[in-house]
């Protein structure tokens, strides 16, 4: 005996979407779209693969060694990039033996840097008519330039923990010189052009 088989009546309930037609407009967007993103990315690629290569010319290559870089803004020490507010840093690394304190002001001797020295020089400038240099350490000129802010930005160190300071006159001239040291003869070879 068959089977029969059954089939159920006809139901009116669509099974594939309502008919709603998507619009031709929503394609040619997305067309248009990938058109201009296969354009940038194109551009792009062209860009890069035409450009000469980055090889830096051997006229504009730093040197390499321990000695310190030269200077853009006329000075010794590498924060000299730009103007000192009311002096200037020294034109050459300068350093000082131990300071003698008797008289007015200290007196120290200048020494060569390549050995053991107590100062070395990180700002210069030169004293307003009328000063006194025996009492140069109070000079409004002095405490504006010889100070925390002025030692960082010349020497690009980021703290003073350890550093003493001292204003040196010269004698015969308006100059003065803010310095720095650690102590009596504890620097060796020119510690702030570092």
């Amino acid at each position: 005996m068959r089977a029969t088989s059954f089939v159920p009546p006809h139901d009116n309930t669509p099974t594939v979407g309502t008919g709603r037609r998507r619009s031709p407009m929503r394609g040619i967007l997305a067309g248009v779209a990938a058109l201009a993103l296969l354009v940038v990315v194109s551009a792009t690629s062209w860009y890069v693969a035409s450009r000469p290569d980055p090889t830096p010319s051997p006229s504009v290559l730093l040197p390499t060694t321990g000695a310190p870089l030269p200077s853009l803004g006329g000075g010794a020490l590498p924060g000299c990039l730009l103007p000192v507010q009311g002096g200037r840093c020294p034109a050459e690394l300068e350093c000082y033996g131990a300071a003698d304190a008797s008289g007015p002001g200290i007196r120290a001797p200048r020494v060569d840097c390549g050995g053991r020295h107590t100062w070395e020089a990180y700002a210069v400038g030169d004293l307003p008519e009328g000063a006194e240099p025996g009492d140069i350490a109070d000079e409004p000129a002095v405490k504006s330039l010889c100070t925390d802010s002025t030692f960082m930005r010349t020497t690009l160190l980021l703290s003073t923990a350890g550093w003493e300071f001292e204003v040196l006159g010269s004698e015969g001239d308006r100059t003065f010189r803010c310095l720095a040291g650690k102590g009596r003869d504890a620097l060796r070879g020119p510690t702030l052009a570092k």
